[in-house]
C-alpha cells in the first residue's frame, strides 16, 4: 500500500501472512506468522516500523469443552524512536457447553500491538501534524462471562473485561489560531492505562426479519 497527504507525507506499507493449522482427532494446533511494515519516502525517510507477530495454538475439541490456548510472541523496531520492543501476548479461547447453548461460560484472553506509525495515526485523525509517530504500544485484554440463546429467538451476553494499555496514545491540540475555535493540528502523548468493564447485552429477533436489541456496561 502506499499512502501521501496534502502536506507530501509519504509512507509505503508491505505486509504479509502465512498460517497452517490441523486437528488430529480431539487435538491439533495451529501456528501463524505475521509480518507488517512502513517505510516513510522522501521528508518521512528516517521515519518507519517493523513487526513480527509469531501465534501458536494448541486447539482441543471434545464434548462440550472447545479450546484454543497459546502465547503470541511480537517484536516490533521504530526507526524514528530507534526502539525495538518484545511482547509476549497470552491467548485464551475456551467454551464450556454444557447446557446445549442456553448457558455457555467462556473465558478469553489476547493482544496485539498500538500501532503508532504515521499512517495509522492519520486514519485515527486526519489533521495529524506531517509526519507525527508514535511509539510503539500494546492492549492485552482479558474477559471473562456468559452467553446463550434460547427459543431460537433470543440471545444475550454478560461478561467483565479487563484491558491494559501500554503506550496507549491520544492527541492534543498543537496550536490554536488567533480568533479561532479549533486547533490547527495535533501532536501525540502516550501513557498507560487501566480499564476495567462490566457490561451485557441481549437480542430478540422477530420472525428473523426484525431485530430489537439492548446493550449497556459500566467502564
Amino acid at each position: 500500500a502506499y499512502s501521501y497527504d496534502l502536506h507530501g507525507s509519504e509512507m509505503v506499507n508491505l505486509g504479509a501472512n502465512a498460517r497452517v493449522a490441523q486437528m488430529f482427532g480431539k487435538h491439533g494446533f495451529d501456528v501463524g506468522v505475521d509480518y507488517d511494515s512502513y517505510y516513510g519516502v522522501a521528508k518521512l525517510a528516517d521515519r518507519g516500523n517493523q513487526s513480527v507477530i509469531i501465534r501458536p495454538r494448541y486447539m482441543f475439541r471434545a464434548g462440550i469443552v472447545r479450546l484454543a490456548a497459546g502465547a503470541d510472541y511480537g517484536y516490533r523496531s521504530s526507526k524514528g524512536f530507534d526502539i525495538a520492543r518484545s511482547y509476549l501476548f497470552p491467548h485464551l479461547d475456551i467454551v464450556v457447553d454444557a447446557f446445549k447453548g442456553y448457558v455457555i461460560p467462556y473465558a478469553q484472553a489476547s493482544g496485539d500491538f498500538i500501532d503508532g506509525s504515521f499512517e495509522a495515526l492519520s486514519r485515527e485523525n486526519p489533521y495529524i501534524a506531517a509526519g507525527v509517530t508514535a511509539p510503539t504500544g500494546a492492549r492485552i485484554s482479558t474477559e471473562f462471562g456468559v452467553s446463550g440463546s434460547a427459543m431460537q429467538c433470543l440471545s444475550y451476553k454478560a461478561y467483565f473485561n479487563y484491558t491494559h494499555l501500554d503506550n496507549m496514545h491520544y492527541f492534543v491540540s498543537l496550536y490554536k489560531p488567533t480568533g479561532s475555535e479549533f486547533a490547527d493540528s495535533f501532536g501525540i502523548v502516550t501513557d498507560n492505562a487501566n480499564i476495567y468493564t462490566i457490561g451485557a447485552n441481549i437480542e430478540y429477533m422477530y420472525a428473523g426479519v426484525l431485530t430489537a436489541g439492548l446493550d449497556g456496561h459500566y467502564y
